[in-house]
């Protein structure tokens, strides 16, 4: 049975919605556009056209998977980041416009000028590579030291930098946290989006969320603060003088975090940056001289 694309796309809709799906309509259009290979200027000018029994069956199979609430990122493989398109799979977290703000943040710092030989950055607990290889993109005088615990995440990042044309200023190492750095050197920016989520809430995560992405780069422990302190207790050893942390942070964990790393006594000039809903999402602190 063949079926216009705008019936199938209702079909799906309802499919999703009963599923629980949060936005069944875009994931029904984004799994169609998806599978025809259109853009979305060209996906409304085929609203009209007849899909076929075999097109059909495939369209349905991806929404059957997008119903078991398995994320749209990664039915498709890849997530838009910093007007980049990044890879991704069930080994890393699904990028997302939050940590877009703190690397625009750094980006913003980098504003003063290079050093000479460049701006160096370490991105610690990389995933899917999308705030090392974003920086390296957007500022050509940046290099990155890259890190995560695991080797999957690794080797997409990787595949990621090579996307982005920076695999020669990106270098990616299997680290967990500082361990396995080696004499990598200091730094100008130690960057990163450590897990947060406090261990009692994330069985209360968005399905997507909790069922599917990797617990290892959610969970931070009772308090959600474990790798808060071990940044504050390890970074300053990463960073030049007058070097910066920027770190993501919980909407309502500014306060704590900055309690962290004022006890070291080794930090100064500490703020806190607002996503675009007005939360709080970046803390930044500056290694005393």
């Amino acid at each position: 049975m063949s079926l216009e694309i705008r019936e199938i796309l209702r079909i799906a809709e309802a499919r999703l919605r009963e599923a629980g799906c949060p936005d069944p309509k875009r994931d029904a259009e984004e799994l169609m556009c998806h599978m025809m290979d259109f853009d979305r200027s060209r996906f409304f000018m085929k609203l009209g056209d007849v899909l076929s029994e075999n097109g059909c069956e495939n369209y349905f199979q991806l929404i059957d998977l997008r119903a078991t609430r398995k994320p749209l990122q990664y039915i498709v493989g890849s997530q838009e980041f910093m007007g980049l398109n990044f890879k991704v799979d069930p080994s890393v977290l699904i990028p997302r416009q939050d940590t877009e703000t703190l690397v625009e943040a750094a980006l913003e710092h980098m504003k003063s000028g290079a050093p000479l030989g460049g701006w160096r950055v370490l991105d610690v607990g990389t995933g899917s590579g999308a705030i090392a290889v974003s920086i390296c993109a957007k500022e050509s005088a940046a290099r990155a030291m890259a890190s995560d615990i695991s080797p999957e995440a690794l080797g997409l990042a990787a595949a990621n930098a090579a996307a982005a044309g920076v695999s020669s200023r990106v270098k990616f190492v299997l680290s967990d946290m500082f361990d396995g750095l080696g004499t990598g050197g200091r730094f100008h920016f130690v960057l990163s989006n450590p897990p947060y989520v406090k261990r009692q809430d994330l069985p209360f995560l968005q399905e997507e969320v909790s069922g599917h992405e990797p617990a290892i780069a959610l969970d931070g422990g009772v308090d959600g603060l474990d790798f808060y302190r071990i940044l504050a207790r390890d970074a300053a050893r990463r960073l030049k003088k007058r070097g910066r942390i920027l770190l993501e942070i919980g909407f309502d964990q500014a306060e704590q975090v900055r309690e962290l790393f004022e006890e070291t006594g080794r930090y100064e000039e500490f703020a806190v940056k607002k996503d675009l809903a007005g939360h709080d999402r970046v803390f930044s602190a500056l290694l005393k001289a």
